[in-house]
């Protein structure tokens, strides 16, 4: 069992590895590239602890979340990361569930869906299963679902509906085999809508329930840019938080 650190509602400090909290999480793994990093200025208050939200550190353990949120993120490029749509989204789902929350954010800027593979050189899945497995250790930890935001590094490729959804389509079945369940939540979200290639990108993405179940995607409608038209702003992230939140839980939980 991996250590971990009680909540601060249920008490404080250290406990004993032998000896789980009484508490309950919903776990949840944000991957993908850049705006799953999160790209945002920060503000004061968003280095502040999320209440009811917590976070998977880089030893292990589950802290209280606070962002940046992929500073733990074992594959991400070297420097900074900025605020993110994993905030709003661990506030949205805590409030319409009234569970814990616990996120495993491990994304990658730039990346590639081919170095999402299990079976191929790169250790980008590999280190997502980890982390989460890490995470599931921890009696009362589950699995409720996985948020996806890529693509953008592949589809200028003419076959890009093909080549994408060949790649994702096996990557959500290895998550579910691995993580042993065939119905885990799965939801994709669109590009800014005035990047270059979001005409090419967007009608793809949602399509996806139609090559994987018990998948949704998320809109980008209506969310602005920080400036240069790949990554979003910071109310932006927001409002992709929570309608990730909105998609999940209806998959995971019903309506």
């Amino acid at each position: 069992m991996i250590p971990f650190l009680v909540p601060a509602c249920t008490g404080t400090g250290k406990v004993s590895e032998d000896k789980a909290p009484d508490v309950e999480y919903d776990c949840y793994l944000l991957l993908g590239q850049s705006n799953m990093v999160g790209y945002a200025d920060l503000a004061p208050e968003d280095t502040v602890a999320i209440r009811g939200v917590f976070l998977l550190n880089g030893e292990g353990k589950i802290i209280p979340a606070s962002s940046p949120l992929a500073r733990f993120s074992t594959i991400r490029f070297m420097g900074a990361t900025g605020y993110g749509l994993g905030a709003s989204f661990g506030r949205a789902i805590r409030f319409k569930t009234g569970h814990y929350v616990l996120l495993v954010v491990n994304p990658r800027g730039g990346s590639a869906i081919r170095e999402w593979q299990k079976r191929g050189p790169f250790n980008f899945y590999s280190e997502a299963v980890r982390r989460t497995k890490e995470a599931l250790d921890v009696p009362g930890v589950n699995l409720k679902g996985i948020l996806w935001h890529q693509g953008e590094s592949d589809c200028t490729r003419v076959d890009f509906e093909e080549y994408w959804y060949g790649y994702l389509s096996q990557m959500v079945q290895d998550f579910r085999e691995d993580f042993d369940n065939p119905t885990l939540p799965f939801v994709v979200g669109e590009t800014y809508y005035g990047a270059s290639y979001a005409d090419m990108m967007n009608p793809v993405v949602r399509k996806v329930a139609e090559y994987i179940p018990y998948s949704d995607w998320v809109s980008a409608e209506g969310c602005g840019s920080k400036g240069d038209d790949i990554h979003f702003d910071h109310a932006a992230y927001d409002l992709l938080g929570e309608r990730y939140a909105e998609k999940i839980f209806s998959l995971a939980f019903g309506d």
